[in-house]
């Protein structure tokens, strides 16, 4: 009897799969506006961290040199003496200025563009949500559906529910 039911056991397991036991109906393809919404997000979300690093770097850049000239002015008060142009006298001195000027105006910009890139990706992930029907395609009634409201009337509330089909 055992013998029996491991070959049956073993029959019934070498059967070929039935129809809806095989591999699942793949999604429709995307458009080409849908993959560049889907894809874009994440790139402009790396491209604002990375803007965000660089940014950071020119500032430290601009930082240091401005160090630099304040160093070099508690060093020697005469060097920081300005012309009459508004430029430093001392030739190091306006070295060191106009750098600061230089790294500040890179990082000013990266900041602004690594801005731009999170307003573009915060775009590009709410109009990704557009594209995406999370329901499983077997389930017939859909949430986003139903709407419901309340409206303030007299005494109390009058509470609606609609459902489209």
């Amino acid at each position: 009897m055992k013998r029996a039911i491991t070959i049956l056991a073993t029959l019934g397991g070498v059967g070929s799969a039935l129809p809806a036991q095989g591999t699942p109906a793949a999604p429709p393809p995307r458009s080409f506006s849908a993959n560049v919404v889907h894809y874009g997000k994440w790139a402009t979300a790396a491209s604002a961290i990375g803007l965000t690093i660089l940014a950071a770097h020119e500032h430290d850049r601009a930082n240091a040199n401005w160090q630099r000239l304040l160093a070099l002015c508690q060093g020697d008060n005469a060097a920081c003496m300005l012309r009459s142009d508004g430029r430093y006298v001392d030739y190091q001195a306006e070295l060191y200025y106009q750098e600061t000027l230089y790294y500040d105006h890179r990082a000013r910009h990266r900041i602004l563009g690594a801005q731009l890139s999170v307003l573009t990706s915060a775009t590009l992930f709410i109009l990704d949500l557009r594209h995406h029907n999370d329901n499983p395609p077997n389930i017939p009634f859909s949430g986003s559906r139903l709407e419901l409201t309340a409206e303030p009337s007299g005494d109390g509330a009058r509470v609606g529910m609609r459902v489209s089909f």
